[in-house]
């Protein structure tokens, strides 16, 4: 039986039922396999996770390792912090300069503004006061050539 079921997990069937290996054994009854097949399961698992497990040297080695990484990973993620943070410092004075900047320039501006309103005006009012001179003067002009002998 359990030749027949070793036979069955090299050939590939890493879980033979108790039906496969009577299959291949060709000839017995379930209930005769079926405890000796249990024994093997048992015996199987057990040797499977001897196997699999993993040393403790290995284990220790593993965490130390880790350990390390994560000490050098998280001084690599603040060193990198501490960079961003000096940058947005950086980002934010050049803001507040900027944004003064621009105020004084809109000061400036506005003064710019309110004193081409007020040449605009006395341009106004030095074309109006041109105009009537001209008209006081042609009618000055018209004047006198009535009054002049000719």
């Amino acid at each position: 039986i359990i030749h027949a079921a070793n036979s069955l997990v090299i050939d590939g069937n890493n879980n033979p039922t108790n039906a496969q290996v009577l299959a291949r054994i060709g000839k017995g009854s379930l209930s005769h396999i079926s405890p000796v097949m249990r024994e093997w399961r048992a015996a199987r698992t057990t040797a499977i996770s001897a196997a699999l497990a993993m040393p403790s040297e290995c284990r220790e080695m593993i965490d130390l390792s880790l350990s390390q990484l994560w000490t050098v990973a998280t001084q690599e993620a603040q060193t990198t912090l501490d960079a961003l943070a000096t940058e947005r410092d950086s980002a934010v004075t050049m803001l507040t300069n900027l944004t003064a900047d621009n105020a004084a320039l809109v000061a400036r501006l506005e003064e710019r503004d309110a004193r081409l309103h007020s040449l605009t005006a006395d341009l106004a009012a030095v074309r109006k006061e041109n105009r009537e001179l001209q008209k006081e003067l042609l009618t000055m002009a018209r004047a006198g050539t009535k009054g002049a002998p000719g």
